[in-house]
């Protein structure tokens, strides 16, 4: 284990600087440039300390990249960062532990890219990003706490992404964030992509400040415990979209989803609304309020299948599958809720049979809720996959 104190000559006379199972100790106002056609790459064992001070890689290349027995850790007190300025390289931070003490740290990015993936990050009243203009940043399978900290006084409270994050690519894919005063922004002709990931106890989930072609895209997410879920500020423009399809909402103090607009562009479907759903007056979009997935797991238990009708559920028990369809053919909707009362799965059949895979759910009891949508009739029935 070996105490690095990294200086620009470190990183000019490699060109490729290679640091693992080491302690890099950057301060006393040291600005580490990577300057174009180098690389630092840290590896696995190796912890990054920050204290006040920055490093910069401007045109050249960063991977610090643990592994998932052995990470990198990066640890910040009151500043501190890392800033991508012009870096178009294929930037990585993946397996690392990062911890943003006393409102210090960010990864900040201007007209750059970087991949985080399996990453996990507490920030105590700074922010975990900072994007200015033009970037393309991928989060995936990472976790995110916020903690507000008081600075002279007063609270600072955490904010997921800061900045304005302007015309850029946001994709963030099976993630969690938690406890965050603003968590996702969309900003000025950005483009936001949100899928399988857990948005809970923040001020707002997203905001969408839109403008000159801003999209929004939120698929299979579980928005929950906010006071407010989503918050539509404004789409300029007839190619700015909003797309909400098959999210859960549920425990948001005002709105799941808040806009303050008259749009076609909002569309939303087969969303789970637990409790205060949108006002669908303003939207001319295709929108659906789906009142039978917000049953408790009580009543999914006791509730009786209807003699007309019913849906057809074999086999039961299953092993690989289970298809369900219904008698006339009518178009229906399958939900697949779990013992913990979770709808794991959801689907939509425009009249023919349909099936319902095992191969990514767990052994055990699940609750099929199955709404016919030409007579608007719910059924649930119990299925048991070995």
């Amino acid at each position: 284990q070996d105490t690095v104190f990294v200086s620009n000559s470190s990183i000019d006379s490699a060109g490729h600087y290679y640091i693992d199972y080491s302690t890099v100790v950057i301060r006393d106002t040291i600005l580490v440039s990577v300057d174009s056609g180098q690389v630092l790459e840290i590896g696995p064992g190796t912890t990054l300390l920050f204290d006040t001070d920055v490093f910069v890689c401007e045109d050249g290349r960063i991977k610090i990249a643990g592994t998932s027995d052995d990470s990198v850790k990066i640890i910040t007190i009151y500043g501190g960062a890392i800033y991508l300025w012009h870096s178009r390289s294929d930037n990585i931070i993946e397996y690392t532990n990062i911890t943003y003490y006393y409102g210090g740290g960010r990864i900040g990015m201007e007209f750059s890219n970087l991949s985080f993936s399996h990453n996990t990050c507490f920030v105590e009243g700074g922010m975990s990003f900072l994007l200015y203009t033009n970037n393309i940043l991928e989060i995936n399978n990472s976790k995110f706490l916020g903690k507000s900290v008081p600075i002279w006084g007063t609270p600072m409270y955490p904010a997921f992404i800061g900045g304005h994050c302007a015309e850029s690519k946001l994709v963030i894919h099976n993630t969690e964030i938690d406890s965050f005063a603003s968590a996702i922004p969309v900003g000025f002709s950005s483009n936001v992509t949100v899928t399988n990931t857990v948005i809970h106890n923040c001020g707002t989930g997203i905001i969408v400040e839109g403008g000159d072609t801003a999209s929004l895209y939120v698929n299979n997410c579980n928005i929950y415990d906010n006071i407010k879920g989503i918050k539509i500020l404004a789409l300029y423009s007839d190619s700015d979209t909003a797309t909400i399809n098959y999210c859960n909402f549920w425990g948001n103090d005002t709105d799941a989803v808040n806009y303050n607009l008259d749009s076609d562009s909002i569309n939303m479907e087969y969303n789970w609304w637990g409790e205060n759903p949108p006002d669908t007056t303003q939207i001319i979009g295709n929108i659906d309020y789906i009142p039978w997935l917000s049953d408790s797991i009580e009543q999914i238990q006791d509730s009786k299948l209807e003699n007309k009708n019913n849906p057809i559920i074999f086999p039961n028990p299953a092993v690989e599958y289970v298809n369900v369809s219904l008698p006339d053919n009518y178009d229906f909707l399958v939900g697949v809720i779990d013992i913990l009362g979770k709808r794991v799965l959801s689907k939509r059949s425009n009249g023919e049979p349909i099936q319902i895979s095992g191969n990514n759910l767990s052994s055990g009891v699940y609750y099929f809720h199955i709404y016919d949508l030409f007579h608007s009739k719910s059924y649930s029935k119990k299925v048991i996959f070995f």
